[in-house]
């Protein structure tokens, strides 16, 4: 069991659902996914989820969601990323799981009740710095030799560690971290002040309190075209038994070298491109 009341665990989210009995249902459901995922985890998967729970939480549940949608999983191998999927075409479809911390220094992501208005940059810059992080890593995987270059690979972003994040925006932040897209603006007509119409703002990069600019428009240049998708959620234990099985959104990169097709994973939104327009189900 991953709950056992004698091991040490440091992480908050861990200890509170192992020790508290009001808690019990969510245990359960989190028990319950773990006999899924057990035979496809790794070595220190039982250990480590006791002090970095969120995000071994989070691959668990997209393990739990491929399983769930018919896809074969194959043992975690000692090195690489977090899922391997078997294919149909004998590939193997790599993802990567990670969960951004809220950062540190000036551009880190204050606590709600703490930074007014939800600070949009800043949690795009934690978007953008996870995925630049962990394609940086694969491309290490991919001259070791550890995923193959014909393989899709997948990065999973679950921003549950972020309050301001919680709610998402318009366009959904996944969406203005991989494209230079903005919030939503309005024409409006001088003489009547009337909206006259309503379209998403062009933002090519988002900016650092010392003035840095950081580009958002990584799936339209091809230095990222190893990355087949991005996956999105705020997906946490203590709403799984109330939620979507596969409550995550997935975007596909037009430019991928290794791409999929849109319906390859069931998921609450998906996103990609076509005939140069961002389309969406």
């Amino acid at each position: 069991m991953l709950f056992d009341r004698n091991a040490s665990g440091n992480d908050p989210a861990y200890t509170a659902l192992r020790d508290r009995e009001d808690l019990k249902p969510y245990r359960d459901e989190v028990e319950l996914l773990w006999t899924k995922f057990e035979p496809y985890s790794d070595r220190q998967f039982h250990r480590e989820i006791r002090d970095n729970f969120v995000s071994r939480y989070w691959e668990m549940y997209l393990g739990c969601s491929l399983l769930e949608q018919g896809k074969k999983l194959k043992k975690k191998p000692a090195k690489g990323p977090d899922l391997a999927v078997d294919m149909e075409d004998g590939r193997t479809c790599w993802i990567e799981a990670v969960a951004p911390e809220v950062g540190s220094g000036n551009d880190a992501v204050p606590e709600i009740g703490k930074g007014g208005w939800a600070p949009k940059d800043r949690i795009l810059l934690r978007i953008r710095s996870a995925i630049y992080d962990k394609y940086k890593i694969y491309r290490q995987w991919i001259k070791d030799r550890v995923v193959g270059k014909n393989d899709p690979f997948l990065i999973g972003v679950n921003l549950n560690k972020i309050q301001f994040a919680m709610g998402d925006d318009e366009p959904p932040y996944i969406i203005q971290a991989v494209f230079p897209i903005g919030g939503l603006a309005s024409v409006v007509d001088t003489k009547t002040l009337e909206v006259v119409s309503q379209e998403y703002s062009h933002k090519p990069s988002v900016c650092k309190v010392s003035g840095e600019r950081i580009s958002t428009n990584i799936f339209l240049d091809r230095r990222y075209e190893g990355i087949s998708a991005v996956l999105y959620s705020t997906v946490d234990d203590y709403r799984y038994p109330r939620q979507q099985k596969h409550d995550f959104k997935v975007v596909y990169n037009p430019l991928a070298l290794n791409s999929l097709s849109n319906k390859w994973l069931t998921c609450s939104s998906v996103y990609w491109v076509e005939n140069n327009k961002l389309e969406s189900r």
